[in-house]
């Protein structure tokens, strides 16, 4: 995942009218913070602020349209 965001913010530019992928980026994003909190303990799990981050995100990349 953080290959795939880095790739994606140094192509920026290349990719910026293609919209579709800023949702496919966050859906990822949002897939790879719920795998990870479920195999590190579920409801207990100190990764339970990466939907923060991934919120945030999601703000920043709507904010650039």
């Amino acid at each position: 995942m953080a290959t795939y965001n880095a790739f994606f913010l140094y192509s920026y530019r290349w990719f910026a009218n293609i919209r579709p992928l800023n949702q496919v980026q966050l859906l990822l994003d949002l897939l790879f913070v719920t795998v990870v909190i479920h195999f590190s303990g579920g409801a207990v799990s100190w990764f339970w602020p990466l939907y923060l981050v991934v919120t945030l995100e999601s703000v920043l990349v709507r904010k650039r349209w």
